[in-house]
């Protein structure tokens, strides 16, 4: 539709070039576009601990494809290196576990730098971290507790972003605690079946884990209202016009009675900057108008 109009305006005098630049003004904006990791730049598992599950560590320091790049499953992922089979759908009581789909750092060293497939605004909660996070449920049926809570062991580490890669902004140490959810309509936390609206993962969710208190399984997808999910982070303080990297890193804890930091990554979604908009596509309509005006 949005071709034909200009095909119109462009083929059309000044006059009505400006009807056809009121009706293109009036066009509903394109959904945003999810930019996710495209590579990991570098990796460092870190020190083991007891709470760090050695089953996600890689060896590779980079790789351009793998684990934690791209959007998360939509299912657990079935057979994976002989020790199960299933193909259960993403849902906030349902968190990934398979290996094929995250890497994990820990303790002091631990680190991963991503790529971005395309440049992540910052005029706002723009950047998202998936990790393995699922709500506890109190039923068996998809029920939250009366205060929610997850399921898995604690999940921290502090984010970095920048623009070129050289240059980093820290977004501070974060417990993540906002489960992964890939379909809107599925209807139940544990099926097999897939659902046929995937969730947008560019579309933040800026709820905490309080936000889900007592919550049934509808009532929780109702909340992340067709959100993906995940921990998202506000861009705007950074000072940066774009991000095109983020990296994750995790410490010892000095504390004796804690254990150090201890992290999943799932994938990294967010809003990628929009692609040159019609503004400039409005000005030459107008220009292509004033110049036919001019010869006649």
């Amino acid at each position: 539709m949005f071709r034909r109009l200009i095909q119109s305006c462009v083929s059309s005098r000044f006059g009505l070039a400006t009807v056809c630049l009121l009706g293109v003004i009036g066009q509903p904006a394109a959904a945003s576009i999810a930019s996710t990791a495209s590579a990991v730049i570098s990796y460092n598992s870190g020190t083991p601990t007891p709470l760090f599950d050695s089953t996600y560590v890689y060896g590779s320091s980079s790789w351009t494809s793998g684990p934690a790049l791209g959007l998360p499953a939509t299912t657990v992922g079935g057979y994976y290196n002989g020790y199960y089979n299933d193909y259960s759908v993403i849902t906030p009581f349902n968190a990934q576990y398979n290996p094929a789909d995250f890497v994990g750092i820990s303790g002091a060293g631990g680190s991963i730098e991503f790529q971005l497939s395309q440049s992540i605004a910052t005029n706002g909660f723009t950047l998202s971290v998936q990790s393995g996070i699922g709500l506890y449920d109190a039923t068996g049926n998809g029920d939250n507790l009366p205060t929610a809570a997850y399921y898995n062991n604690p999940q921290n580490a502090t984010v970095f972003v920048s623009q070129d890669g050289t240059h980093w902004v820290s977004l501070g140490d974060t417990s993540f605690t906002i489960p992964t959810n890939v379909y809107t309509d599925v209807s139940g936390p544990y099926t097999n079946t897939p659902g046929t609206i995937l969730a947008d993962f560019a579309k933040p969710f800026t709820g905490t884990l309080a936000s889900f208190n007592g919550e049934s399984f509808q009532q929780t997808l109702a909340t992340l209202n067709g959100s993906g999910g995940g921990t998202w982070f506000d861009l705007s303080g950074t000072g940066l016009s774009e991000v095109n990297y983020v990296m994750l890193e995790t410490d010892a804890d000095n504390m004796s009675d804690e254990a150090d930091e201890t992290m999943y990554v799932n994938a990294i979604t967010g809003i990628a900057v929009p692609e040159p908009g019609s503004g400039m596509l409005i000005i030459g309509l107008l220009s292509i108008g004033a110049m036919r005006r001019r010869r006649k």
